[in-house]
């Protein structure tokens, strides 16, 4: 009955896992499941069992996760691993010092940033059921005339 979304960053390590909205808590979800149950005349299950199921047979998380690391680099030491990540660390400087100094060369970062809920709210199952969603995708030009950062949302 809720909307879950996939992750961008940890698809690989578990690609089945899906996130609902971070201001969802099982202990809100069992609360509009009791409403539920009232209102359709059903017997709701205990707090305790509504939550062994969730988190047993459901393969869900609340919010986003919170980090945006390599999975490699999480795993441990890979020498070769952190060389390439220097060199790529590397090279983008050297390119943003080149783009700053040939009017023909421009360097462009794009980043899709958080989504955000709209409107914000925490209560109502019917928020969650038909939530709009605002996307920020942030360019930062440098030219050798200017550097500036553009918002899309």
């Amino acid at each position: 009955m809720y909307p879950a979304e996939v992750s961008h960053y940890s698809r690989k390590k578990n690609p089945n896992r899906k996130y609902l909205s971070p201001t969802l808590s099982i202990y809100k979800m069992y609360g509009m499941y009791k409403e539920w149950c009232e209102s359709n005349n059903f017997k709701a299950v205990s707090q305790h069992f509504y939550r062994l199921t969730f988190n047993t047979r459901f393969n869900l998380g609340f919010g986003s996760p919170r980090s945006d690391t390599c999975s490699v680099c999480d795993a441990g030491k890979d020498d070769e691993h952190e060389r390439r990540a220097r060199l790529a660390f590397e090279a983008e400087r050297v390119d943003k010092v080149v783009a700053r100094g040939d009017s023909k060369i421009v360097y462009a970062t794009f980043d899709l940033q958080k989504t955000l809920p709209l409107p914000k709210l925490s209560t109502s199952i019917s928020f969650y059921l038909r939530q709009v969603w605002l996307y920020n995708c942030g360019v930062h030009l440098i030219t050798s005339e200017s550097e500036q950062p553009y918002f899309n949302i």
